[in-house]
């Protein structure tokens, strides 16, 4: 016989990610059973090494850090033939990462970095940059995309 419906009980909507919301609701856990987590060590030439928990380097196989430097050449997204462009990177369900909005250029320069966790078995995974124009009162228009097979990236 079949299931029947809960009532009240709504589905879960598209953009939802089980997975990443497990996963989040485990690092809570961690962090409240060993506040200390993990441990990042500094040495005196500006250098760090982070240590993370064993639960961290179960779930995930690593950290990828990525430094966004410029975009050439972008397409014009605005009515006074400019954009207002930002990237989003993502890891395939490990981690996100959006940089600053630069306004009306074609030629932006961000000189941002950021580290995002790798999920386990990366030699399937994408890094993906996507770059989008911002928009105030209509949805973002996507300029570009890149993938990068995390593979390439490995040594």
């Amino acid at each position: 016989a079949a299931a029947e419906p809960v009532v009240g009980v709504e589905p879960l909507p598209p953009h939802f990610d089980l997975d990443t919301s497990i996963l989040l609701a485990g690092f809570a856990f961690e962090a409240y059973l060993s506040p200390e987590g993990g441990l990042l060590d500094s040495d005196v030439r500006g250098g760090s090494t982070s240590y993370l928990s064993p639960f961290v380097r179960e779930v995930f196989a690593g950290v990828l850090e990525v430094t966004v430097v410029k975009g050439d050449g972008l397409p014009k997204a605005d009515t006074f033939g400019l954009s207002d462009p930002y990237c989003i990177l993502s890891t395939g369900g490990g981690s996100s990462f959006r940089t600053q909005t630069k306004r009306l250029t074609l030629s932006p320069r961000w000189d941002e970095t950021t580290r995002l966790y790798v999920r386990r078995d990366p030699k399937h995974q994408m890094l993906t940059i996507r770059v989008l124009d911002e928009d105030f009162l209509d949805d973002d228009d996507l300029l570009g995309v890149i993938r990068v097979p995390l593979k390439d990236l490995m040594a």
